[in-house]
Order: structure tokens, then C-alpha cells, then sequence
């Protein structure tokens, strides 16, 4: 096996040498752009899975990435978020976020609380509580008792579902 063909799939003697030459360096720029460029702004198993093709199969796995790997939302997705957040901002009561206290929190609360507003336009407001509970068993079970003990219902709604209700009714 010619050391610059890495799966043999030519000939080694009917192929010009620097063809070769050329297309292992193109396999090798390939990989190390795609080291950099695909784990931006992906999960990563998501970016795990998009290398793990394009080092198996450079060229069609760098072509499929091009042409279905975008991370970026469809125009109509950020459309319906936009008119989402918009109908959120409109029925939250003045006053419902929190002010100074914000600052007491630790770091990791306001960043997932700056997140939420800016990509949900969902306010952190007072007189919630959390845990952070590592077992999906025991949050099951914690959030089936606690919609067991509820005393109201509450209208909810999800921007993937068709929905035509007041959001945030209860």
C-alpha cells in the first residue's frame, strides 16, 4: 500500500505521484479545518458525529456537511420565535422581574437568566425555587407529585406546537 493513498482506492501505479501528493494534503487541510470549524457554536455530540464523517469519508462527508449541516435556524423558526417573544414581553406584568436582588445570585443563576431573556424573552422572577437533581428518576418523580398536589391549572404553551390560546393563562 502506497503511505500516501490512505485507503488504497488507486492504483499507486496509475496515478502521477504529485495527484497523490495533492489529495493527501487536501485530506489533511480537510480535517484540520474541520477540527476548528465544526464545533463552533454545535453541540457536541452534534460536532462529534460531523467529524467522525468527514475523517471517515473526507470529501462526501465535508459535501454533506456544506449542504445539511448548518447550525443556523431556518428564517420562518426565527420568525415564530420573534413573534413569540413579543407575545411573552406584551403579558409580562411591569414590575415582574427582579431588580437588585439579582445581583445576590451566584454567576451561573444570572447567566442562565440573562440566556433566558435574551433568547426567550422569559424574565427570572421572584418566588421560584430549584434544585438541581442528577437522577432523571427522582425529577420524574418530584415533578409527578408536585403536578399531583396542584390545587389550579395552568395553561401552558411551546413555540413548536400550534397553539392558539393566551399564553401564560392560569
Amino acid at each position: 500500500m502506497n503511505p500516501w493513498i490512505p485507503f488504497d482506492l488507486l492504483p499507486a501505479d496509475t496515478v502521477p505521484e504529485w495527484t497523490l501528493v495533492t489529495l493527501a494534503v487536501l485530506d489533511l487541510l480537510l480535517k484540520l479545518g474541520a477540527l476548528g470549524w465544526i464545533p463552533h457554536q454545535r453541540r457536541p455530540s452534534v460536532a462529534l458525529a460531523w467529524l467522525f464523517a468527514i475523517f471517515l469519508v473526507p470529501y462526501a462527508g465535508i459535501v454533506l456537511f456544506v449542504v445539511i449541516g448548518s447550525s443556523r435556524l431556518p428564517r420562518t423558526r426565527m420568525a415564530k420565535q420573534a413573534r413569540m417573544n413579543h407575545v411573552i414581553q406584551e403579558n409580562t406584568p411591569e414590575g415582574v422581574a427582579l431588580g437588585p436582588e439579582f445581583e445576590r445570585y451566584p454567576e451561573w443563576v444570572r447567566t442562565t437568566a440573562e440566556l433566558n431573556q435574551n433568547v426567550g424573552s422569559l424574565p427570572m422572577v421572584g418566588g421560584n425555587d430549584f434544585q438541581i437533581l442528577p437522577d432523571n428518576h427522582e425529577s420524574m418523580a418530584r415533578m409527578a407529585a408536585a403536578v399531583d398536589a396542584a390545587t389550579t391549572t395552568c395553561t401552558s404553551s411551546s413555540t413548536s406546537w400550534p397553539w392558539t390560546g393566551s399564553p401564560g393563562t392560569c
